[in-house]
């Protein structure tokens, strides 16, 4: 195809990793989408593609929230680990609180 009078050839991308996300309940950007970037990225090995569709998260979800945190943002690390180790720093034990409603203690928030 062609961008501002430059033609883009997808499968020219041979030098990357490439990770395509799509959530399960995307209203702006419907499945698959994402998913073709893989097929059109026919310069790279499969090894250096991944695919995941998030289940439940909708267009925000992806990136912001409880679905980001705790389901895509340790895929996301995980691919950007094993595709560039030597750049990153050892994972930190991470433990998942779970969330306290907060009390009013005499105008007062206390959790």
């Amino acid at each position: 195809f062609v961008h501002r009078g430059v033609r883009i050839d997808p499968a020219a991308i041979d030098r990357t990793a490439l990770l395509a996300i799509e959530g399960e309940r995307d209203d702006i950007s419907g499945l698959g989408q994402t998913k073709a970037a893989l097929d059109l990225a026919t310069g790279l090995d499969a090894d250096k593609k991944q695919y995941y569709m998030a289940e439940g998260a909708g267009h925000y979800g992806i990136f912001n929230g409880r679905k980001w945190r705790e389901s895509i943002a340790p895929i996301v690390e995980r691919f950007i680990r094993k595709h560039d180790p030597a750049t990153l720093t050892p994972l930190a034990v991470v433990t998942i609180v779970p969330h306290i409603e907060p009390r009013l203690v005499a105008g007062i928030e206390v959790a």
